[in-house]
């Protein structure tokens, strides 16, 4: 196990109880809306910014979620999930091309989701009467 931490700005948007999640082109695996923040980048700044670069909508209201930790899916690391329930302006599409695909999920569904939305976001969701 390394001792690199990968700062993650997640965003968790829900609609008709599922959740948004994106997976790369080339991988098999979905993931969270967001990113790393650029250098001087606030938290609702690469919130925002993210989400207009994968999926082409403006954030309207994000609520702190949690953050959480697990082994990065992609790269030999810890990635820290700093988690925010978002609200946006827009109709998803994809718009970034490193992604290949968006995907509402609900709850019970088992898509290859990564270990951070697994096994802490989507347990908090629930726990938090978000998802059901």
């Amino acid at each position: 196990m390394t001792d690199t931490t990968i700062r993650k700005i997640a965003g968790c948007l829900i609609r008709d109880n599922k959740l948004l999640v994106v997976r790369k082109k080339g991988k098999d695996i979905y993931t969270s809306l967001g990113g790393r923040p650029e250098p001087g980048e606030t938290e609702e700044e690469t919130l925002r910014r993210e989400v207009k670069e994968e999926i082409d909508c403006e954030v309207t209201t994000s609520t702190y979620l949690g953050t959480f930790e697990e082994k990065a899916v992609f790269d030999d690391a810890i990635v820290q999930l700093v988690s925010y329930v978002i609200d946006i302006k827009g109709t998803p599409r994809l718009s970034d091309s490193e992604l290949e695909e968006l995907k509402w999920v609900a709850a019970n569904e088992e898509p290859r989701l990564a270990d951070g939305l697994k096994k802490h976001i989507v347990p908090a969701l629930l726990k938090e009467g978000l998802l059901k």
